[in-house]
């Protein structure tokens, strides 16, 4: 009877994964890759060019089927062969690089009032940017607004139309059902329970992916400060609300229900919150007069002792979401990343990494805290990067 009730839970819960990870259902990217072939690509990401001697030591698998992965993935278009180099023996050796032109996508990142583009190569440069100003219309009407700027952003760039992986949009919002499905904020209540990716697939043109800002940040984070040092950490994504994006073991972690790192519900929403949006309705309430979240970079200076202020408060509040970070994934690099401008993102880093930790957590390794480099357009550079992750982000 243990056995037979061992099996059922073994199947019960067998049952209850499946039944999650159909909220999670993705697009499948238009090129299928064998997964030896995401590990190569992998490590190249992280580094280019790569000797054949050290991608199979650091894959572990032998030269020759090094040569046959490097020879399929080169019949792909997707890597090249650098210049020879010289061995004290043998033959010269060809190292491995990433084609940019490879292949390509395209990113949107949805904000309170206006909305960024990136486009980016197979290697992860952005060989275009662009924000435009936006009412926060119903979904199609986005779609339709994006088409007509991405035809003026691309125009010069000579893109071939076999190479487009999709698109991926970011978004603020929680997931709450399949694919594409979620509980947008307020502003875009219209959002809410449609398939995004269907519908935004249809509109544009090609597969979409769909995900929040905080995850979007975060993958592009993690591209941006490289495996080795980012292979697990946290992105804060400080934006409409604050949210976060975990990334372990170079995967960005969902959970069972596409939620992880939602560390808003630790700040009530009628309360004094470390988001844009509450710095906006505090400088309102200051000066008597709305503030452009769009302009704010370019008119902090006249906000200065407010934004102090703030800057304050708000390391103050985000130290519980580091100590709680700190204790469930023990992260080597916690990246303060949104829609805030450098001046802000910096000195609230340099506060949070200033806290006496050792006082909190005794001995343990404490992670750096470190701002953005990414100058505000951390989702919609993680969003480009969505079809290009999931084709070649290897599993496990």
């Amino acid at each position: 009877m243990d056995i037979l009730l061992q099996l059922y839970n073994l199947w019960a819960y067998t049952r209850l994964i499946r039944s999650h990870e159909e909220f999670r259902v993705q697009p499948r990217p238009q090129i299928q890759l064998a997964e030896d072939q995401k590990r190569l690509l992998h490590l190249l990401r992280g580094e280019t060019p790569r000797s054949r001697i050290e991608i199979s030591r650091l894959l572990d698998i032998n030269n020759g089927v090094v040569t046959r992965l490097a020879r399929e993935l080169i019949s792909l278009g997707l890597v090249a062969e650098a210049e020879a180099q010289t061995l004290p023996r043998g033959r010269p050796s060809l190292p491995l690089y990433l084609r940019p032109d490879g292949a390509y996508a395209i990113g949107a990142a949805t904000h309170p009032g206006w909305v960024d583009i990136c486009v980016l190569d197979f290697a992860g440069a952005p060989l275009a940017q662009h924000s435009y100003r936006w009412d926060e219309d119903e979904p199609e009407r986005f779609a339709e607004e994006l088409a007509q700027k991405l035809d003026t952003v691309t125009a010069g760039l000579r893109l071939r139309s076999s190479r487009f992986l999709g698109f991926g949009i970011s978004i603020p919002g929680f997931a709450v059902g399949a694919s594409g499905q979620r509980h947008t904020v307020e502003r875009m209540r219209s959002w809410r329970d449609r398939d995004l990716s269907d519908l935004l697939g249809k509109a544009l043109g090609g597969p979409v992916w769909i995900e929040n800002d905080a995850n979007a940040a975060a993958i592009a984070e993690y591209y941006d400060l490289g495996r080795r040092e980012a292979s697990t950490m946290l992105a804060f994504f400080l934006g409409h609300g604050v949210g976060g994006g975990c990334i372990i073991n170079g995967q960005l972690f969902e959970g069972a229900f596409g939620n992880a790192g939602e560390i808003g519900v630790l700040y009530p929403l009628d309360q004094p919150r470390p988001s844009a949006i509450d710095l906006a309705s505090m400088l309102q309430a200051e000066r008597g007069e709305a503030v452009d979240l769009f302009e704010l970079p370019s008119q902090i200076d006249a906000y200065a002792d407010i934004v102090s202020a703030w800057i304050d408060r708000a390391a103050r509040q985000l130290e519980l979401a580091v100590l709680s970070g700190i204790g469930w994934f023990d992260p080597a690099t916690i990246v303060l990343s949104g829609t805030l401008p450098s001046q802000m993102l910096e000195p609230l880093a340099a506060r949070l990494h200033s806290v006496p930790w050792e006082e909190k957590i005794g001995a343990r390794p404490a992670p750096e805290i470190r701002a953005s480099r990414l100058q505000g357009r951390a989702a919609a550079i993680g969003a480009a990067f969505l079809p290009i992750h999931h084709m070649t982000a290897p599993h496990g």
